[in-house]
């Protein structure tokens, strides 16, 4: 992921949350160091000539709504990956958190409003570790309207 927009797309963390194209274009358009105006059709089509495996090695995880995508980016996720190829040649999968983070399970036994409905929706491994996922996309209803069998990248 050489490009100039592939270098700028691995800057940008929204590692717990899903984001339109537009949304980081925007963000992109800041970090590029020449004011030259990315386009969305060149980061669109950068997405859709880029391997998936490639961009999730990178950090960068995508869902497919509809035409477009909506995005999740994790840096550090993607330099422990490249770190790992350019020692090993391999990226080893197993986690290695030294301690996974706990996360309260406050709503599935509530009796509050919605109580029982909300289960976690981060991951409990921590940003760099091989087992990091990112968020399930499944409560982005406005952005799934319309989906043709969504599915991540």
């Amino acid at each position: 992921m050489e490009s100039e927009i592939g270098l700028l797309l691995q800057q940008i963390t929204t590692s717990n949350q899903w984001s339109l194209l537009d949304s980081q274009l925007v963000k992109i358009r800041k970090r590029a160091k020449e004011k030259k105006a990315i386009t969305a059709e060149e980061l669109d089509s950068f997405l859709k000539r880029t391997p998936s495996e490639e961009l999730t090695n990178y950090g960068v995880f995508l869902f497919k709504t509809g035409s477009t995508f909506i995005i999740c980016t994790n840096p550090s996720y993607g330099r422990a990956r490249q770190s790992e190829i350019r020692a090993n040649g391999i990226i080893n999968m197993e986690c290695n958190c030294s301690d996974r983070i706990e996360r309260a399970d406050k709503f599935m036994s509530s009796h509050d409003y919605n109580g029982g409905r909300h289960h976690c929706t981060v991951s409990t491994h921590k940003a760099p570790c091989p087992a990091w996922k990112p968020a399930p996309t499944s409560h982005l209803h406005s952005w799934r309207r319309g989906a043709e069998k969504a599915s991540v990248r």
